[in-house]
Protein backbone atom coordinates (compact mmCIF):
# COMPACT_ATOMS: atom_id res chain seq x y z
CA UNK A 1 0.00 0.00 0.00
CA UNK A 2 0.97 3.26 -1.12
CA UNK A 3 1.34 5.44 2.13
CA UNK A 4 1.86 8.59 0.09
CA UNK A 5 -1.60 8.44 -1.09
CA UNK A 6 -3.59 11.62 -1.03
CA UNK A 7 -7.01 11.66 1.50
CA UNK A 8 -10.07 10.81 -0.14
CA UNK A 9 -12.50 13.86 -1.31
CA UNK A 10 -14.52 13.33 1.83
CA UNK A 11 -12.05 13.64 4.21
CA UNK A 12 -10.64 16.48 2.80
CA UNK A 13 -14.50 18.50 3.01
CA UNK A 14 -15.05 17.78 6.54
CA UNK A 15 -11.74 17.80 8.20
CA UNK A 16 -10.59 20.53 10.10
CA UNK A 17 -7.03 22.02 11.09
CA UNK A 18 -8.83 21.57 14.93
CA UNK A 19 -9.54 17.64 14.00
CA UNK A 20 -6.40 17.24 12.96
CA UNK A 21 -4.92 18.60 16.15
CA UNK A 22 -7.34 16.38 18.02
CA UNK A 23 -5.69 13.37 16.48
CA UNK A 24 -2.85 14.29 16.68
CA UNK A 25 -3.14 14.26 20.88
CA UNK A 26 -4.49 10.93 20.65
CA UNK A 27 -0.82 8.84 21.45
CA UNK A 28 0.12 11.10 24.29
CA UNK A 29 -3.26 10.67 26.55
CA UNK A 30 -4.02 8.05 29.27
CA UNK A 31 -5.63 4.88 27.69
CA UNK A 32 -9.64 6.56 29.15
CA UNK A 33 -9.06 9.33 27.65
CA UNK A 34 -8.14 8.22 24.50
CA UNK A 35 -11.62 6.64 23.77
CA UNK A 36 -12.86 9.16 24.93
CA UNK A 37 -11.60 11.88 22.30
CA UNK A 38 -11.36 9.23 20.13
CA UNK A 39 -15.06 9.11 20.06
CA UNK A 40 -15.84 13.02 20.16
CA UNK A 41 -13.48 12.85 16.38
CA UNK A 42 -15.45 10.13 15.21
CA UNK A 43 -19.22 12.18 16.59
CA UNK A 44 -17.65 15.63 15.27
CA UNK A 45 -17.27 14.38 11.66
CA UNK A 46 -20.11 12.16 11.66
CA UNK A 47 -21.63 15.76 12.29
CA UNK A 48 -19.67 17.43 9.85
CA UNK A 49 -21.05 14.77 6.75
CA UNK A 50 -24.29 14.58 7.81
CA UNK A 51 -24.09 19.13 7.60
CA UNK A 52 -22.27 18.28 4.24
CA UNK A 53 -25.07 16.24 2.94
CA UNK A 54 -27.79 18.62 4.38
CA UNK A 55 -26.29 21.50 3.46
CA UNK A 56 -27.33 23.65 0.33
CA UNK A 57 -23.88 24.58 -0.30
CA UNK A 58 -23.37 23.52 -3.70
CA UNK A 59 -19.48 24.08 -4.09
CA UNK A 60 -18.98 20.87 -1.81
CA UNK A 61 -21.81 18.57 -2.87
CA UNK A 62 -20.83 19.52 -6.52
CA UNK A 63 -17.38 18.12 -5.87
CA UNK A 64 -19.07 14.96 -4.35
CA UNK A 65 -20.71 14.38 -7.74
CA UNK A 66 -17.83 15.20 -10.20
CA UNK A 67 -18.31 11.90 -11.13
CA UNK A 68 -22.41 11.84 -12.00
CA UNK A 69 -21.97 13.37 -15.60
CA UNK A 70 -19.69 10.33 -16.63
CA UNK A 71 -21.08 7.03 -18.03
CA UNK A 72 -21.39 4.13 -15.42
CA UNK A 73 -18.00 2.35 -16.70
CA UNK A 74 -15.97 5.32 -16.70
CA UNK A 75 -17.33 5.92 -13.03
CA UNK A 76 -16.09 2.04 -11.83
CA UNK A 77 -12.71 2.74 -13.89
CA UNK A 78 -12.37 6.39 -11.84
CA UNK A 79 -13.49 4.31 -8.78
CA UNK A 80 -11.01 1.37 -9.47
CA UNK A 81 -7.91 3.91 -10.01
CA UNK A 82 -9.08 6.11 -7.11
CA UNK A 83 -9.06 3.69 -4.21
CA UNK A 84 -5.92 1.37 -6.14
CA UNK A 85 -3.24 3.39 -3.98
CA UNK A 86 -4.93 2.05 -0.72
CA UNK A 87 -4.38 -1.71 -2.17
CA UNK A 88 -2.26 -4.15 -1.50
CA UNK A 89 0.32 -5.17 -4.46
CA UNK A 90 -2.30 -8.25 -5.11
CA UNK A 91 -5.20 -6.33 -4.97
CA UNK A 92 -3.16 -3.59 -7.50
CA UNK A 93 -2.86 -6.37 -9.63
CA UNK A 94 -6.49 -7.27 -9.81
CA UNK A 95 -7.66 -4.17 -10.13
CA UNK A 96 -5.42 -3.30 -13.16
CA UNK A 97 -6.80 -6.49 -15.06
CA UNK A 98 -10.03 -5.32 -14.65
CA UNK A 99 -8.96 -1.57 -15.89
CA UNK A 100 -7.48 -3.04 -18.66
CA UNK A 101 -10.78 -5.44 -19.22
CA UNK A 102 -12.84 -2.40 -19.16
CA UNK A 103 -10.73 -0.28 -21.51
CA UNK A 104 -10.38 -3.92 -24.03
CA UNK A 105 -14.41 -4.12 -24.13
CA UNK A 106 -14.76 0.30 -24.31
CA UNK A 107 -12.56 -0.49 -27.04
CA UNK A 108 -14.31 -3.00 -28.79
CA UNK A 109 -17.93 -1.64 -28.19
CA UNK A 110 -17.06 1.69 -30.21
CA UNK A 111 -15.49 -0.18 -32.69
CA UNK A 112 -18.41 -2.25 -33.42
CA UNK A 113 -20.83 1.13 -33.25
Amino acid sequence: MNETTEKPLLDTLIESRELQIMKTMVPYMCEEQQKKISMIIKLIELQKTVSLFNSDNSAYTQELHACAAVSESERVSMMLSAIRSYCTEKEQETIDTLLSFFEMSNSYESFFT
